[in-house]
């Protein structure tokens, strides 16, 4: 028998399919991919550049501006094994669910580069960051043959996309950003290992998983995409699920462990597995608002015309239920549901994709973990709008393939000139919206808009006003915010509300606001001062 008759496949055997119109050979590095990768960095940095001129916002001036535990190099190891507000004191527990030593470090080297004298090298190395999550998710893409053209188009969309603001314009939303680099690095070693095994990339993984799940805790589903990342690269014509199944768990199982160790380290070191608010929802209004936020987040990554700091989504409750908050989204869910269950079928992409996009959003979900008027924020989206992009664009590419068959030429040129407005108007919302990450008083003027029945955003904005020196202003925004004593509207809006009863000569109306704080707050020392 000749070598060439040696090599030819056994009846037996099954033949390989063919990849996908929609994917091709990674191969290697060429000028296209570097063009490609050059101008989607190009296009992160650009559509935030109005954003480095923004000042220290909400959280910022508490978390960096007023934290000492970044400042002092004495303090490092304490910040290290402590929750990211442990700055507020001792209170015999932990301020926060949040143990996040990756985004420590980023404030501290920050802090030691930049000072807080100007933001201006904070926001870059924040749209640096995305960028470098851009160059990485273009990466992943390629891994899984994904064409040049089709991973293009999704890193670009990827990176102008104006649900990425909150995470890239605000200083304090960078978790996001150090944990989808981190994780797009680990699935990219994953890949690779998949195609040519190396106990370095499944070491490079493993590190790389870490840092993610120190950055954000959302990463702890991780290991569940390597599964199906893992199950789904079996070899082609293989029906035997029981073989993909162990292959998937195999290849996950370093992953799951590691998971487990850090949920155990993390327990121990705050003393509890999960701070509660101290209003919780039965499991039935969990239920029933879950159809709501994934609608919510379904419209985010397709049409984020409207955007802002937060959005009138409420709990859902049984007595409650209405077309709006429950029927309509629960339908918008089936729907969608439907589509991503066929798109799954295409291929291996769109499974990793699905993946990605419902994975990280299923922690979301818990109302409980968040306060009454803050239950959805666009940066819940950061990774999983990669996994949305992921199931559609191939999708849709493949379907319209099918479609035209033979002249595609149309087809393709249509398809590029629809990428390029679809970037043009997502980038031009995205520019649009850094505008209310400038300043603090722009920023609740926003959120106030985008969500006029929050006592929170009226207290936060009055507060703005306050320290602007807009008194009158600042005066209807509290007032609207204290119509019911909430924790989220007090105590700071009665203070302010009473510095600016005290100027007019109200001087009956601010002790009573004073007091007010005092009545739940007896140890509040700017109450007593005021007074």
């Amino acid at each position: 028998m000749s070598k060439r008759q040696s090599k030819q496949r056994k009846p037996s055997e099954p033949r390989p399919a063919a990849a996908p119109p929609s994917q091709a050979r990674s191969g290697r590095i060429t000028r296209t991919d570097v063009l490609i990768v050059l101008g989607a960095v190009l296009v992160s940095i650009l559509v935030y550049a109005n954003a480095v001129r923004g000042e220290f916002v909400y959280d910022d001036a508490k978390q960096i501006v007023g934290n000492q535990l970044i400042q002092d190099s004495r303090l490092f190891g304490k910040a290290l094994v402590s929750d990211v507000w442990a700055f507020k004191g001792n209170a015999g527990q932990a301020w926060s669910n949040y143990w996040r030593p990756t985004f420590v470090v980023w404030l501290i080297v920050n802090n030691g580069l930049f000072g807080l004298n100007s933001t201006a090298g904070w926001h870059l190395s924040n749209i640096l960051l995305h960028a470098l999550v851009v160059v990485l998710a273009y990466g992943v893409l390629r891994q899984l043959r994904l064409s040049r053209a089709i991973a293009g188009v999704i890193v670009f969309i990827f990176a102008v996309h104006p649900v990425h603001v909150e995470s890239v314009a605000w200083i304090s939303g960078s978790p996001d950003l150090l944990m989808a680099a981190a994780l797009l690095g680990s699935l990219w070693l994953v890949l690779s290992g998949l195609a040519r095994p190396d106990w370095r990339k499944t070491a490079g993984a493993a590190v790389l998983f870490t840092v993610a799940l120190l950055a954000k805790e959302v990463a702890i589903v991780f290991p569940a995409v390597v599964f199906v990342a893992a199950a789904g690269a079996a070899t082609r014509g293989t029906s035997d699920w029981l073989a993909r199944t162990l292959r998937g768990i195999k290849v996950a199982l370093p992953f799951a462990v590691l998971a487990v160790v850090y949920f155990v380290v993390r327990a121990l070191l705050l003393g509890q597995v999960a701070k509660t608010n101290a209003t919780q929802e039965p499991l039935s209004a969990i239920i029933l608002t879950a159809p709501s936020l994934l609608a919510f987040y379904l419209r985010q990554s397709l049409f984020p015309l409207f955007i802002g700091p937060s959005y009138p989504l409420r709990a859902v409750h049984a007595g409650s239920l209405s077309v709006a908050n429950f029927w309509l989204p629960l339908l918008v869910v089936i729907a969608a549901a439907a589509l991503i269950v066929w798109a799954i079928r295409q291929g291996q992409v769109q499974q990793i994709g699905a993946a990605l996009f419902l994975l990280p959003l299923v922690p979301a979900l818990n109302i409980n973990a968040f306060v009454p008027e803050q239950l959805v924020h666009d940066r819940y989206l950061y990774l999983p709008l990669l996994g949305f992009l992921m199931i559609v664009v191939p999708s849709l590419v493949s379907l319209v393939q099918g479609i035209l068959k033979r002249d595609q030429s149309w087809g393709r040129l249509a398809g590029y000139g629809v990428a390029v407005i679809c970037c043009l108007l997502l980038a031009g919302q995205t520019v649009r919206y850094n505008t209310a990450w400038l300043a603090e008083v722009p920023l609740w003027e926003w959120a106030v808009k985008t969500d006029p029945s929050s006592q929170f955003n009226w207290a936060q904005y009055g507060n703005a006003l306050t320290a602007a020196d807009r008194p009158e202003e600042a005066r209807a925004a509290l007032d609207r915010s204290l119509v019911s004593l909430t924790a989220s509207s007090t105590p700071n809006a009665l203070i302010n509300r009473a510095v600016i009863a005290i100027k007019d000569g109200r001087y009956d109306d601010a002790e009573a606001d004073l007091n007010t704080v005092l009545a739940g707050q007896p140890e509040n020392i700017q109450a007593y001062e005021q007074l």
